[in-house]
C-alpha cells in the first residue's frame, strides 16, 4: 500500500497545540466521510484530547469516542500507545487515517493510506521528524511537509 505522510510542526511546544490540530484535521477528514485514528503517547494526552474535541467549535460536534478503532457511530477513535500495543497489529486498520500525537509514536508502521504526524517545535522533536522525513523520502514515500510556525 502507497501511503501518504504528512508532516506538521506546529508553533508552540504544548499539547493543547497539537490537540488543536488534530481537532482541524479530525474535522476535515470526517467532511470527506472517512474516519481516523489518533495515537496518544498516554491516557493524560487521550484525556486531553477528549475534553478539547468536546469543545472544538461551538457549532459543530466531532464523533469520536475513546478506543481502539473508528466506527460507524464513532469515526473519530482516541488511542494510546499501550492499548495499541495491547490490541496488536490489527488495531485501527479500517481506519482512513492515523494521525500521530507524540514523537515516540513515529516508528509505528501504519497500515493505512493516510498518516498525519503532528510535532511540536521543541528541537527534540524536530530532529526526529527531520530525519523521518529523509527516511521516507528516500525510500520513495510520498511525504508533505507544513510548517505551521
Amino acid at each position: 500500500m502507497n501511503t501518504r505522510t504528512d508532516l506538521y510542526i506546529v508553533r508552540g511546544t504544548e499539547f493543547t497545540e497539537l490537540a488543536q490540530l488534530a481537532c482541524k484535521l479530525s474535522e476535515k477528514i470526517l467532511s470527506n466521510q472517512n474516519t481516523a485514528l489518533i495515537l496518544c503517547h498516554d491516557d493524560t494526552q487521550a484525556r486531553s484530547l477528549d475534553e478539547q474535541m468536546w469543545s472544538f467549535k461551538d457549532a459543530a460536534f466531532l464523533p469520536h469516542e475513546q478506543r481502539t478503532s473508528p466506527n460507524k457511530d464513532y469515526p473519530i477513535a482516541i488511542s494510546t500507545l499501550l492499548l495499541h500495543e495491547a490490541a496488536g497489529k490489527k488495531q485501527g486498520e479500517d481506519a482512513d487515517a492515523l494521525i500521530y500525537l507524540s514523537p515516540s509514536l513515529l516508528q509505528i508502521e501504519p497500515r493505512h493510506s493516510r498518516r498525519l504526524i503532528l510535532v511540536n517545535s521543541e528541537e527534540s522533536n524536530l530532529s526526529k521528524a527531520r530525519s523521518l522525513y529523509k527516511k521516507l523520502k528516500t525510500a520513495g514515500g510520498e511525504v508533505h511537509y507544513h510548517d505551521l510556525r
